[in-house]
This record gives structure tokens, sequence and C-alpha cells, in this order.
């Protein structure tokens, strides 16, 4: 029998399916996806603190000079982070850090299943990746961890703390929801046009596609990282809900950790509701931007009550 026979034949079985069944296949497949999602977060964050962690345990043993070891951890933050990113990418979206599910749930990107699975994987790999630590670097003792646990440098107030990571949360969840997340729903109304130059007398500009934009984010994300990682700032840059919560469980260290957090959801959460609703998302429309606008509160109400419906539950 013949090949093509065979893929008619597929397709007769699958058109004359009872609709429970469709269903059920259906449903598995969206299972499926969920799992290598949940797992590619887990690997994805696991890969991507590990050298970071293994960084700052060997700085600690090794004794670098602090100047040393903030350009050290800036640069294997931004190229792993880039590698990484190009790794899971097809997987979960790359996200590997609380603030940033957090901002995707917020606008609507990504389902309560998956904000919930992917953050409980995330701290987990964190947590993991700590354990690995403890077992690989001799004398690996609670002042290792409360080294490796941020804590605000002298002088900081909560003011400075907070404003802090705010900022740089918004910086990297800014560019990485143009860049990326919004960029690739552009991709359908992209012009086939790759690459337009528009000349006004000596000076030619040059715009690209949403689809070469995309393909670009893992650098520009990378690049991004590294000057926020030396930034420092009021409080030394914890950037990731990661960063801040694993060493401080490892170290017992919870000074201002709450200040880091609040910090991070919020940074993120306002440079998702800026570039969504914002005209980069290509909603050029005045009446359709308006329209949107007044999508808004209803978003964020139903955000707040799925929230505050677990919060009763528990």
């Amino acid at each position: 029998m013949s090949q093509p026979l065979l893929q008619d034949e597929k397709e007769f079985d699958r058109s004359h399916m009872s609709s429970a069944a469709y269903d059920e296949d259906e449903q598995t497949i969206r299972n499926k996806s969920f799992i290598r999602a949940t797992y590619g977060e887990l690997m994805g964050t696991f890969l991507f603190f590990l050298p970071i962690f293994g960084g700052l345990a060997n700085s600690y043993q090794s004794g670098w000079d602090p100047l040393l070891t903030g350009i050290t951890l800036s640069l294997i933050t931004a190229l792993n982070g880039v590698a990484i990113i190009f790794c899971f990418s097809s997987l979960s979206g790359s996200q590997f850090n609380p603030a940033i599910s957090f901002a995707l749930w917020l606008i609507g990107k990504q389902s309560n299943r998956r904000f919930i699975a992917f953050t409980i994987a995330q701290y987990f790999a964190g947590i993991l990746v700590l354990a690995c630590i403890s077992g690989a670097f001799h004398n690996a003792d609670r002042d290792m961890f409360k080294y490796m646990a941020l804590t605000p440098p002298n002088a900081s107030t909560k003011g400075n703390v907070f404003f802090t990571e705010f900022l740089m949360s918004f910086v990297l969840t800014f560019v990485a929801f143009a860049m990326a997340f919004e960029e690739q729903q552009s991709n359908q109304r992209a012009s086939a046009v790759s690459l337009k130059a528009m000349q006004d007398d000596t000076l030619i500009m040059y715009s690209s596609t949403p689809q070469s934009k995309s393909g670009f984010a893992p650098f520009a994300i990378g690049f991004v990282l590294f000057g926020i990682c030396m930034f420092g700032g009021g409080s030394g840059v914890g950037l990731n809900p990661v960063r801040m919560l694993c060493p401080a469980i490892f170290a017992n260290e919870w000074q201002d950790v709450y200040i880091y957090l609040l910090g991070e959801y919020i940074g993120a959460g306002v440079a998702a509701l800026v570039v969504h609703y914002g005209p980069q998302t290509g909603k050029r429309d005045m009446h359709d931007l308006q329209e949107t606008l007044r999508e808004v509160p209803k978003d964020l109400r139903q955000r707040i009550k799925f929230l505050g419906d677990k919060v009763t539950r528990r």
C-alpha cells in the first residue's frame, strides 16, 4: 500500500472520530505540551543559575576582588543567558524568572496553570542548584551561602532597594517583551520586506521587521542583562526572585528580601502593561487603542480575583 493512501486513511479516520475522542486527543496534546514547557523552565532555570551561583561560591572561597567578582558575574549572566534562551525558547519561551512569568500572566499571555507550574519549577530549580553547589564545593557552610545572598550595600535605604529593583526589572521586562513576546504576535501582520531604507538628505535609517527582531532577542536580552548587572544601585541588582529567595533559604538571611521581591514583581508587571497596551504593539489606530485601554481594568480585575480566590482557599 502506498504512503499517500496510508495518509488518506489517517485523515479519514481522524475525520470520523467521535467528538469526545477528538477532544481527548487534543487534551493529550495540550498536556504533553504543558509538561514539556514546565520541564523547559525547570532545566532552563537550573542551567541558567548553575554557573552564576557557582561563580559566587568560587569568588567566596578564592577571595576574589569585589570588582572582579562583579564584572565576571555580569559576563556569566549575560553570555549564559543568551545560550540558555536559544536552547529553551521553543519549549517554554525561556522565562527563567518568576517575575517575568507573573508579568506574562498579568496581561493574559500565560494561563493560570502554566503560571503556577512555571513559578514552582523556577524556584525548585534554584534550590536544586544550591544543593549541587553544596556538594561541589568543599566547606560549603552557612557563611558561604550568606555571601551568596544579596543584601543592600551600606547606607542604602529600603526606598533605594525597592526603586533599584523596580527600575532594573522594568528595563529587563520591557526589552524582553518588546523584542520577543509582543513581536512574535506581530509576525502575522509583518510586511514581507525585511529591510526598509528611508533616506532624508544624508541620513539613512533602517528598520527591521518583527521576524528579525524576535530572532535577535536572545542577544538583545543578554546585552541588557550585562548592563543591568553592572548598574549596582541601591540593591546590588537581584533582578530575579530566584536569585533572592533561594540563597536566603540556605543562609537563613532574610534582610529586606521582601523589598527585593516586591520591586522585581511590580517592576516586571508595570513593564508588561506598558508594552502590551502601548503603541509599540502595532495598535496605531487611536480608536483601537482606546478600545484596548478600556479592557485593561477588566483584565486586571480578573487576574486579581484569581489571586484572591487562591489566597481565600488557603
